[in-house]
């Protein structure tokens, strides 16, 4: 179910030109801003290649040799506590619970069209409202829609949240889960395995794709009729699953169970204890997966890669628009002209776009050989020994 409303607002050419001359402010923290983003991006930790040079060790048999060296270890997890989630789930024999939250609620959706008079400058926009009721793991706050009177999105009544044993081990060694802080690729459907895209810590718990825990009543406490089990999840609220009300909320559960095999990077800091490992660049490593060492570095790598490119793209984007803001008194001028304005402005917006390419390519590759000294030098000794080469066939060919 979805509802629409409609706005019609005439901008005159005044009003057009005053606001293009704040968005050249924008546009220069944007297009300088950008350049300052892809150089550090290139700079960035990878968190895999440091995972690579772990020494790799036994769970079940001592290693003193390895004492004070950054080490992984797979074994099995085991635990005196029982866990729960301090809300539904009794507790049982798990190492980590990562509980999540939907809430059945309002999205608005905004979508904006522009018609310029040709006469007089003037642009009417025509701005359509969409409101669209369904799950989601962060409802909007409904006090920025637009019509929030009549589409109002109450707090979500349970919040997202990991619960880690006090205390576990891994095989022979001791690990202190609060250590950990956060978990990584968190899943935020209960219908589906779709996962957060959070940025890479060196202090997180990465779950596996089976995590997920078949809840039955026998794991759940009893809190009255309010509270059903669904295809998997809990449901709580005023309607019902199949006809859910706004501020209803479904709750499902993922698990790290004791006795389950996992993965720890860290630091040996005793004959029987792990913890953090001091990493360059003053970054503490201390990771947690729930799978093999191989697939471990394969996620981080994984993952890192996926940030490189999300945050080349952002840097290009804010780029491109530094650029078409930069330039908006002179295209809101050129639109007094009748159809010259219009496809001047259309010219300005693509070649913004081809501009800011140019730019982000050769400020990747620069920032690539500001970070590896040792890829500038090749490139550097590359470079005199090709014009070298030119040189010399030069004075052979006169």
């Amino acid at each position: 179910m979805s509802e629409e409303y409609t706005e019609v607002v005439d901008d005159s050419w005044g009003d057009r030109f005053g606001s293009s001359l704040f968005a050249v402010i924008l546009g220069l923290i944007l297009f300088f801003g950008s350049f300052i983003l892809l150089f550090w991006n290139e700079g960035r930790l990878n968190l895999s290649e440091i995972a690579k040079t772990a020494v790799e060790i036994s769970a079940t048999q001592p290693n003193k040799k390895a004492i004070g060296k950054f080490i992984s270890t797979t074994g099995t997890i085991t635990s005196n506590q029982a866990l729960g989630d301090n809300l539904f789930l009794i507790p049982g024999s798990y190492s980590v619970v990562d509980r999540t939250v939907e809430m059945f609620s309002w999205s608005e959706e905004k979508r904006t069209e522009e018609r310029k008079s040709m006469l007089d400058g003037k642009v009417t926009k025509t701005t359509t409202y969409k409101y669209t009721k369904g799950w989601t793991n962060e409802p909007s706050d409904s006090s920025d829609f637009n019509y929030s009177q009549t589409h109002y999105n109450p707090k979500k009544a349970y919040s997202d949240q990991y619960y880690t044993t006090s205390g576990a081990k891994v095989g022979l060694y001791d690990i202190n889960m609060t250590d950990f802080k956060e978990v990584m690729q968190r899943k935020t459907s209960c219908d589906s395995n779709s996962t957060a895209l959070s940025y890479p810590t060196a202090e997180g718990i990465y779950l596996n794709s089976n995590s997920r825990l078949q809840l039955s009543a026998q794991l759940i406490k009893s809190s009255g009729d309010d509270v059903k089990l669904k295809n998997n999840y809990l449901f709580k609220g005023k309607g019902v699953p199949e006809n859910p009300s706004i501020g209803d909320v479904r709750i499902c559960y993922n698990v790290i169970p004791s006795n389950s095999t996992v993965t720890v990077f860290g630091k040996l800091a005793s004959s029987n204890r792990i913890t953090a490992y001091n990493a360059p660049k003053n970054t503490k490593f201390y990771q947690l997966f729930a799978t093999s060492r191989n697939e471990a570095i394969k996620i981080l790598n994984s993952e890192y890669t996926v940030w490189t490119w999300v945050l080349r793209l952002i840097g290009f984007a804010a780029m491109s628009f530094g650029i078409i803001f930069a330039l908006q008194p002179i295209n809101t001028l050129l639109n007094l002209i009748p159809f010259f304005g219009e496809w001047i402005e259309n010219i300005t917006v693509s070649l913004s776009f081809f501009v800011a390419f140019v730019l982000t390519t050769v400020t990747i590759l620069v920032s690539q050989l500001l970070h590896h000294p040792f890829v500038l030098i090749a490139a550097v000794v590359i470079t005199l020994i090709t014009l070298s080469g030119v040189k010399k066939i030069r004075k052979s060919i006169s």
